[in-house]
C-alpha cells in the first residue's frame, strides 16, 4: 500500500514537471525568437541553453510517469 502512495506522488510530480517544462519551453521560444532585439546577449544565451535542457527534463519526467503508471497497473 505504501508503494502505491509513493508511486501516486511521483506520478503527480512527474505530471507537473512535464507541464512546467512544456510551458516554460514555449514561453522561452516566444521570447528568444520573437523579442530577441530586446534581450541582452547573456539573456539570449541562457534562453537558448534552457531551450536545450528543458526537453531533456520533460523526457526524464515522462519516463518517471511511465514507470509509475506501470507500477500502479494503470498503463493501457
Amino acid at each position: 500500500m505504501a508503494k502505491n502512495s509513493i508511486n501516486l506522488q511521483r506520478l503527480k510530480i512527474a505530471n507537473r514537471v512535464m507541464f512546467f517544462s512544456i510551458v516554460t519551453t514555449l514561453v522561452l521560444i516566444t521570447f528568444i525568437y520573437g523579442y530577441e532585439q530586446y534581450l541582452s546577449l547573456t539573456q539570449q544565451i541562457v534562453g537558448h541553453i534552457s531551450i536545450m535542457i528543458l526537453p531533456a527534463i520533460f523526457k526524464v519526467s515522462y519516463v518517471v510517469r511511465l514507470t509509475c503508471l506501470r507500477a500502479l497497473n494503470l498503463n493501457d
